[in-house]
Order: structure tokens, then C-alpha cells, then sequence
């Protein structure tokens, strides 16, 4: 008997990370690796994923990753697996344009890229500076999105899996994106539609937007570019101090507008 699976694509807002640790705690070890048994009981795709009542959890989510990862895991996943199970249903948390992929010349293969990122050799860093400064534009890079997401939507509805997409800490709309408003991405005709205003919402905290993007990369250096409404999650325990990310009551949260988001949209088809 085939089983139903609910696909957590995104970063790591979506991958859990740092969920299973202290959220007061003001350092972090990188080397952490969380216990994925705690992710799937409290992540905010573990609890999407039992409400819909499916009966199984993948994660292609994974830290750090950049959207067009992202969506070619999602395609080809379900290229290898869709007659493996009875019902998928895909959540995308779509992540910051300033990370990208690239071919590089120094290590003659594609190559995940995150703006002010540490990479294996100096001659790489210089390599994806010198491509970040002369071959990486914003309007294009939003155009790109956009086509993934009204193609990852159309591939989607031909198989016949419901799905939701939605921004994790940076909101792209419909109008910059240059995509009609598609019902199955998370408030996509709204400016700040994704999970971190979400949590300013919810809690009444002003959105802040520091001048320089903010990543969520988990190094001290990038301290300097938290906005001050990031840190007043921080102190409200909505984020936690060492890496800025969700905690358990925030994925709570996020679950609970997600899920109500998706049967408010499913009961305007009906």
C-alpha cells in the first residue's frame, strides 16, 4: 500500500536548523548536527505535514542552499519517486537571491555561491566576488526566480500535487518577481510575505531591512547586518541569540499560519 509524503524543499529556515538547541544560548557549534527525530516533531514542515494528515516527512531542505538547488531537488525527486506514493504534497520555502550557482574555472564544476561567504580557496572567493561585482544583477536574478516558480507551479498542477511555495526571511512578490499572483505561493501579491515578517506581524515588531542582506549564515562577522527588528525576535525568544533562526514556539507559529493559509485556499476551489 503506497504511502502519502509531504517535500520540505527550502534552506535552512525550512531544514530545522539549530531547533534542537538552547535558544538562549549565545554561542553556536557549526559542527551541530540536529537530531532529525526532534525536527520532525517540531519543525514547521513536521507539523504542516501531520495536519494534512500525510503520512511521511523528506526533507530536501538543506542549509545554506540556493533556490535554483532547490528546485531542480524538488523536480528531480519527484521525477525518481511520484508513482512511489499514493498523494505528495510539496512546501518550498524560497530563499534570498543573494545566493546563487555558478561554473567556476577554479574548481571546474558548479559551485553554490552566498554573497560574503567563505569558501574553499582564496582563488574561489575571488572568483565568485569577481562574478558577484560584474555578472550578478538583481532585476535579472528576480526575473530568474520568478520563471522557476511559475514553472515549478505549472509542473507541479500537471502531476496533480498540491503545493505551497513561500519566502523565508526575504519577500519577493508577484510584481517583482514579473508573475501574475499565483494562489499556491504564500501571499504573493503582498509585500512582506515571508516567514521572518511573519513574525514581526504576529508579534507587532516594525520590519527592518539592514543595508547590506542579511543571509542568516551563522558567522559572528555577519552580526553587524542584523536589523533591529531580527534582534527584537531575538529577545522575544522568536529567534534564537547564537544564529538568528526559529525557534520551537516559532515554527509553531509559522505551522499554524501555513496549514490555515493552505485550507483557506483549498476551500476557495471548492
Amino acid at each position: 500500500m503506497k504511502t502519502s509524503l509531504l517535500i520540505a524543499a527550502g534552506c535552512s529556515w525550512v531544514a530545522g536548523r539549530a531547533i534542537d538547541t538552547d535558544p538562549a544560548a549565545t554561542t553556536f557549534d557549526l559542527d551541530h548536527v540536529e537530531e532529525p527525530a526532534f525536527i520532525e516533531q517540531y519543525s514547521f514542515a513536521g507539523i504542516v505535514q501531520r495536519r494534512l494528515g500525510l503520512d511521511q516527512l523528506h526533507f530536501i531542505a538543506r542549509s545554506g542552499s540556493n533556490n535554483e538547488e532547490q528546485f531542480s531537488n524538488v523536480i528531480s525527486f519527484i521525477d525518481n519517486n511520484h508513482d512511489n506514493y499514493s498523494k505528495i504534497f510539496v512546501l518550498w520555502g524560497i530563499t534570498s537571491i543573494f545566493r546563487w550557482q555558478m561554473y567556476s574555472s577554479v574548481t571546474n564544476q558548479v559551485e553554490p555561491c552566498i554573497l560574503g561567504n567563505r569558501l574553499k580557496s582564496k582563488n574561489l572567493t575571488d572568483e565568485v566576488n569577481y562574478y558577484f561585482y560584474h555578472h550578478w544583477d538583481k532585476a535579472t536574478e528576480l526575473k530568474k526566480l520568478g520563471t522557476h516558480v511559475v514553472a515549478l507551479n505549472g509542473y507541479l498542477k500537471n502531476l496533480g500535487i498540491d503545493h505551497l511555495f513561500v519566502n523565508a526571511f526575504h519577500g519577493y512578490n508577484a510584481q517583482e518577481l514579473g508573475i501574475s499572483n499565483i494562489p499556491d505561493f504564500y501571499k504573493c501579491s503582498e509585500d512582506n510575505n515571508d516567514l521572518l515578517s511573519l513574525l514581526c506581524t504576529k508579534n507587532k515588531i516594525a520590519t527592518t531591512v539592514s543595508k547590506t542582506p542579511w543571509l542568516n549564515l551563522l558567522r559572528p562577522v555577519e552580526k553587524q547586518y542584523i536589523s533591529k527588528s531580527v534582534k527584537q525576535l531575538q529577545n522575544a525568544g522568536w529567534l534564537d541569540r547564537a544564529t538568528a533562526h526559529p525557534t520551537v514556539q516559532a515554527h509553531d507559529l509559522i505551522a499554524n499560519e501555513l496549514y490555515d493559509y493552505i485550507k483557506e485556499k483549498n476551500n476557495e476551489r471548492i
